[in-house]
């Protein structure tokens, strides 16, 4: 598909209306975008190896980025919290990109268009699944089996790898409580699990398993069993509702507490009746 087709979803509407399409000027299939937190700017990467960089208020094509050579598996912009203390008004954030040869690269976001200057802080050696941060790391993952840590107080240097031994796809922060009670839950377990200064994320991938990761000791603490559906290819946490949304193989759904870190239950996508059903 070349085209981008922008929606508005409004509360009161049932459900939304197109608000303007355009060609996306790339010769294969969009595989990634992204948004700025302000909406301002949209980066979109494709199979033909680009990205491009869309000015959404001037409503034009900025910049088209050609560093990598295979299909492009990962767009992200960092968030506006990111290095927030040493930001300057010429650098408002950061624009990264990765390819399915594993290769990661980094830009400078300015007021008005992505600085020209690029930073190759490849680590990963298979398509890179997540791009996620915090107050000044960048954490990555890939189907290498690997989980990156980079310092973005020092031009992105590496920090740390943490060897998963599964394929990942999805990768996000936990929102589980390290302290929450189940059997297994010892306290060796909790000691492991994590320090007051630690971060915990929540992997999936082709285990069908979701586990939790100490990044401070480089290990995972906890798994919850696999569910029915093959590997996990997403990873979602409603914050309001307490819970992750794992998406599978198989097009089905697992719900599971944040709390708790158990599943509580599933939901199965038919495309030939268009349905969906609650499983107990």
């Amino acid at each position: 598909n070349t085209l981008i087709t922008q929606f508005q979803l409004r509360l009161t509407q049932s459900c939304a209306t197109v608000e303007r399409t355009w060609k996306s000027g790339h010769r294969g299939p969009v595989t990634a975008f992204a948004f700025t937190d302000d909406t301002h700017f949209l980066a979109t990467g494709s199979a033909d190896s680009t990205v491009k960089v869309w000015d959404l208020k001037a409503q034009y094509c900025t910049q088209t980025l050609k560093e990598c050579s295979g299909c492009i598996t990962c767009v992200q912009f960092s968030p506006s919290f990111f290095l927030s203390d040493s930001l300057t008004v010429e650098v408002k954030q950061f624009l990264f990109y990765g390819d399915d040869m594993g290769r990661l690269f980094v830009r400078h976001l300015t007021s008005d268009k992505v600085d020209q200057q690029v930073l190759n802080v490849s680590h990963h050696t298979s398509p890179i699944s997540a791009i996620i941060f915090d107050q000044k790391f960048v954490y990555t993952c890939a189907r290498d089996s690997t989980i990156v840590k980079l310092n973005g107080e020092m031009s992105f240097a590496l920090e740390k790898i943490i060897p998963t031994f599964e394929s990942l796809e999805s990768m996000i922060f936990s929102a589980t409580d390290v302290n929450f009670g189940s059997a297994d839950n010892t306290d060796k377990n909790k000691k492991r699990a994590k320090s007051t200064e630690d971060v915990i994320l929540l992997s999936g991938g082709e285990s069908g398993c979701l586990k939790l990761w100490s990044v401070s000791k480089g290990t995972c603490f906890k798994t919850l069993k696999a569910v029915e559906g093959g590997p996990i290819v997403q990873v979602l946490h409603c914050e309001a509702l307490r819970l992750y949304l794992t998406v599978n193989y198989d097009q089905s759904f697992a719900i599971v507490s944040a709390d708790s870190f158990e599943i509580e239950g599933m939901l199965q996508y038919d495309i030939r009746k268009l349905s969906v059903i609650f499983i107990d």
